[in-house]
């Protein structure tokens, strides 16, 4: 009896000491506290100190129960600037608990003005040209050659990489990208690492950029379509492209490249307009590549089949034809898609190129018939130059290039007008 009297006025205890706390507006924590301390629980016990991670800091109990729990504040301070050349590491404190956040602001590189030409060149002798990059006013020079010298286009002005430039922050890790492959084409690694840019990269973006770089370097001929990557929690660690010559042979069919588009290229003029220079090197091709009807003679896909070895098929010819215009100063990219001779269609490649501020079409494997009895000597214009509505006839451009093709409208520069 008297067991059960205790326990009534315990309960009634409880419920008195409950009305007390809800009275003096304690918060939940407190309440639970002082409810602890009187059925003999847990009494909280906070530290003095701040625990933090990289997201919040609070006072922690021997328990694990958090009080005072609260984001980092950080101080507001001038935006620090990308360095051009150096990363730029970096410590933010947080005002209340004095966590230290660390990070690396990575290298922007140089942004360079416009080209000023210092000294013009002549017939005779070579000019010089400078530029300064806005950021940290560092400046560069280069060489004018003498007049009539043929002058490669700037790689900055190639198709897809000003593309990918007029994404703006969109395009940034499609960048990082392109300019990964394109600086180690010529090692041949088997992975490129893609984890130093600060990006996490999406199997999409690789594939844009990696479609990018294919269609601006032809040159880079050993260099397949095909490629492997490698992910991590679904964001791209690296890519592994696939190769089509052994590394010990690059060396030597680079230097035949070479060699061989300076002979294509010789005495060609950069005082000639660039739709006759165009035409020159249309027509050189022409001579010195043949339709490879076996579709089995080696590099027959690529420029090193047309250039070198004298026979190839479509993209052979299109790489080529790309390539010899880059180096002579005039823009052109190839397309991809199918070709129809009547009703019958297949996978096709030919050229974009552009004249005098305008683009024009050209399929320069077309103008080097496939005859019954070919006349080595043969050369067609038919295909020279033509609008995107007149090619479109009998060709269809893939419709899954990440990059949009120019509409074609031109007819200046067409040989048959």
């Amino acid at each position: 009896m008297k067991r059960k009297i205790l326990l009534a006025l315990s309960a009634l205890l409880l419920l008195a000491a409950l009305f007390a706390l809800a009275s003096c507006n304690l918060d939940l924590s407190e309440i639970e506290e002082q409810i602890g301390g009187l059925i003999g629980g847990h009494e909280h016990h906070y530290s003095e100190e701040w625990t933090a991670d990289e997201n919040a800091h609070w006072h922690a109990c021997e328990c694990g129960e958090q009080s005072d729990y609260a984001e980092h504040v950080f101080p507001q301070k001038e935006p620090i600037l990308a360095d051009c050349v150096n990363d730029t590491p970096y410590t933010d404190v947080c005002e209340i608990c004095g966590y230290e956040s660390k990070g690396v602001i990575r290298a922007a590189g140089h942004r360079f003005g416009e080209w000023e030409t210092v000294k013009p060149a002549t017939d005779d002798e070579e000019g010089e040209q400078v530029r300064t990059c806005t950021v940290c006013g560092e400046s560069e020079t280069k060489v004018i050659p003498v007049l009539g010298t043929l002058i490669p286009i700037d790689p900055e002005n190639y198709y897809a990489y000003r593309y990918l430039v007029s994404l703006g922050k969109e395009g940034k890790p499609m960048l990082y990208v392109y300019a990964k492959l394109v600086a180690a084409a010529e090692a041949m690694p088997e992975e490129i690492d893609l984890t130093d840019g600060s990006y996490s990269l999406t199997t999409e973006q690789l594939d844009v950029a990696y479609t990018c770089y294919r269609c601006d370097y032809p040159q880079h001929f050993w260099v397949d379509d095909g490629y492997g990557y490698s992910t991590l929690e679904e964001v791209v660690q690296s890519v592994s492209p696939n190769y089509s010559v052994e590394k010990e042979d690059l060396p030597a069919m680079i230097a035949a490249v070479e060699s061989r588009t300076a002979q294509l290229l010789a005495g060609i003029s950069a005082k000639s307009s660039d739709a006759e220079i165009e035409m020159e090197i249309h027509d050189r091709l022409v001579l010195a590549n043949a339709y490879d009807t076996s579709y089995s003679a080696a590099q027959t896909h690529s420029l090193y089949g047309s250039l070198v070895n004298g026979r190839s098929v479509c993209d052979g010819y299109a790489e080529g034809f790309q390539y010899l215009l880059n180096c002579a100063g005039i823009e052109a990219f190839t397309v991809s898609g199918m070709a129809y001779h009547g009703e019958d269609g297949e996978h096709h490649a030919w050229n974009i190129v552009l004249l005098d501020g305008e683009y024009y079409c050209v399929d320069v494997t077309w103008d080097d018939p496939v005859l019954a009895e070919p006349d080595p000597d043969h050369i067609d214009y038919t295909y020279l130059n033509v609008t995107t509505a007149a090619i479109s006839l009998d060709h269809d451009a893939d419709e899954e290039l990440p990059y949009p093709l120019p509409v074609c409208t031109a007819t200046a520069a067409q040989y048959y007008i």
